[in-house]
């Protein structure tokens, strides 16, 4: 298996104020956002594709990730017209 998917288009109610201006997946822990250190955990296990499922400020997650290029895998995004629920 060489590709994952990450849903991250949750709104982060429960994690209020941090998420009122900043997505969830992009919260630091030991000032390195999670959703980084999901990625590094992926890449360890072999992965060297991954699928980012967004809606809510998708436009961090696209600008803080890109291309995935940085760690020497490929990002893509998927946008969720109607928000589902993660």
């Amino acid at each position: 298996m060489t590709k994952a998917v990450i849903l991250s288009g949750g709104w982060g109610t429960r994690l209020r104020p941090l998420t009122c201006t900043i997505p969830k997946t992009l919260i630091p822990i030991v000032n390195v956002p999670l959703m980084e250190n999901t990625i590094k955990q992926l890449i360890k296990a072999g992965i060297k594709e991954i699928i980012l499922a967004v809606s809510v400020m998708s436009d961090q997650l696209e600008n803080y990730f890109g291309d995935g290029s940085k760690w020497g895998i490929s990002i893509y995004y998927t946008e969720e017209k109607e928000p589902m629920g993660t």
